[in-house]
């Protein structure tokens, strides 16, 4: 499902090519944003991971209305997090195999 969803979101983002250009009026903001924005992201991140930034800042310009540099921005500090957030799991849990 994934391998059919990503070329059409690509082909989205080119026909769209004002999409994120400006901000626009936010359609959801603070938990709201939290729940769906992360939650989806943040589950998707869990299971497969790549290309996780790029749904968080799609995230952040369809449902908050932030401009692309904007989105993009507040995407990569959600990207660090989730990833800083997963290998403190893995390092608490002794999973981190520190020789290599």
């Amino acid at each position: 499902m994934l391998r059919r969803l990503l070329p059409l979101l690509v082909i989205a983002f080119l026909l769209m090519p004002r999409l994120g250009a400006e901000d626009r009026k936010r359609r959801l903001s603070g938990w709201p944003f939290a729940l769906v924005g992360g939650g989806c992201v943040g589950f998707y991140d869990g299971f497969f991971g790549p290309g996780a930034g790029s749904f968080y800042a799609l995230a952040f310009v369809m449902l908050c209305g932030f401009n692309l540099a904007t989105a993009t921005a507040h995407a990569k500090v959600l990207n660090f997090t989730s990833n800083f957030g997963g290998l403190m799991l893995f390092v608490l849990s002794g999973k981190v195999i520190w020789a290599v």
